[in-house]
């Protein structure tokens, strides 16, 4: 019932790399580290970000984005190393947000930033969509708690989004708390095991990938398939809730910190937006 077609989601990220299963639908982006226009991936993160979104289906290579026909929008932030700065955040935020984007998937975390904040509320203003990935630091390196609450999907309005594994339990690296609203496959394991996310990833062709950021992208597709059809049947619904209320319970009855309301679930949230 929806590609995702007409909808644009920014992937503000590393960048998305010229890759063959990522041969669909591109608008301007920008680079605002290097100056390039987004099309060119050091790290490989964004690149990955984006082919859960939007891998080309029906190819014959690789995979299939869950909304293919989305038009993705490459905004870089990140450094080679992956790491963004908040006032790099916020200027691709609203960069994304004036030239068109309906859905910010935002895959990084860090701590609170008030630049970043008003760059999300300007966003919100504009009725586009905020996913952000909730942080992959349950654990300190030694093992022990640390969970510390990262932004910006701890921010007011943002679609905060937790791992779970494919037993639909919460991935050991995701962070919990109020900050969590979903959850979305994010998988486990060390980089490039069969426990991780399969997509694409630069000049490597295709990897495995745990995180959060895996499961963010899912949150954010989902956000653009539903957007798509109510455009398609001329309707006006709140995508938050649409998401929200359709995510299937994990844990414990209703909400809670650990999954939030639940996980995505794009075939239940587009049932919902029918004539």
């Amino acid at each position: 019932s929806s590609t995702g077609a007409g909808v644009t989601v920014a992937v503000i990220d590393s960048g998305v790399a010229k890759h063959p299963d990522l041969a669909g639908s591109f608008v301007r982006g920008v680079d605002l580290i290097a100056g390039t226009d987004g099309r060119v991936d050091a790290n490989g993160h964004g690149t990955h970000v984006a082919g859960i979104i939007a891998m080309t289906a029906n190819n014959s290579i690789g995979g299939a984005g869950l909304a293919p026909g989305v038009s993705i929008m490459p905004v870089v932030v990140a450094d080679p190393g992956g790491s963004v700065r908040a006032a790099d955040s916020a200027r691709g935020i609203i960069w994304a947000v004036d030239h068109g984007a309906d859905v910010l998937n935002m895959s990084y975390s860090g701590s609170a930033s008030s630049v970043e904040r008003k760059a999300i509320q300007y966003a919100q203003s504009k009725g586009v969509v905020t996913v952000a990935a909730v942080g992959n630091a349950y654990l300190d390196a030694g093992g022990s708690l640390y969970n510390p609450v990262q932004y910006p999907a701890a921010f007011r309005g943002v679609l905060g989004v937790g791992s779970v594994t494919k037993s639909l339990r919460r991935s050991p690296f995701s962070e919990v708390g109020k900050q969590v609203d979903i959850v979305a496959p994010g998988g486990t394991g060390p980089f490039d095991s069969r426990k991780g996310i399969f997509s694409t990833y630069s000049s490597l062709g295709y990897v495995r990938m745990p995180g959060t950021s895996m499961a963010a992208p899912y949150v954010s597709a989902t956000a653009a398939l539903a957007i798509s059809r109510q455009r398609t049947l001329g309707m006006d619904v709140n995508i938050e809730d649409v998401l929200l209320g359709t995510a299937t319970d994990l844990g414990t009855p209703g909400r809670d910190d650990e999954f939030g309301f639940g996980m995505v679930s794009p075939v239940a949230a587009l049932d919902t937006i029918a004539n």
